[in-house]
């Protein structure tokens, strides 16, 4: 009796390792996939939020009509030396380079992204190779 039960441990081993690691090891990866799509997705979104907020905080500086004197003496006297005008155009000339510079730093994401990715399946396809 021993003996045959040996025997169907032995030609069982292989299936019910993979029955019962391979599923998980699916589940892992494709929870791993999942959060980096989220992860670059909210950085994407983040990126683009920040940079329509400063564009929005901009306009709304140059053309707001205050009420109190003081702080329309204030914007004007800014206005009038240029600073106003100067920052919108600093930033203009600057954004695509702050741009780029976040635009490689997701391009940095995503490849250790997919590598990440890539080795999880690689790990997947091992565990189904037994």
């Amino acid at each position: 009796m021993p003996i045959l039960a040996a025997i169907f441990a032995w030609m069982f081993k292989g299936a019910a390792f993979k029955a019962v690691f391979v599923p998980l090891q699916f589940t892992v990866s494709i929870a791993l996939i999942l959060l980096h799509v989220a992860v670059l997705g909210y950085f994407v979104y983040s990126i683009v939020f920040i940079y329509n907020k400063i564009n929005y905080v901009l306009d709304i500086i140059n053309n707001i009509p205050f009420s109190n004197e003081v702080l329309t003496i204030a914007l004007q006297v800014l206005q009038s030396l240029g600073i106003m005008a100067s920052f919108h155009d600093v930033f203009a000339i600057f954004s695509p380079y702050l741009i780029a510079f976040l635009v490689y730093k997701i391009a940095l994401i995503i490849y250790h992204s997919a590598e990440t990715t890539s080795n999880e399946l690689f790990k997947v396809g091992v565990l189904t190779q037994q």
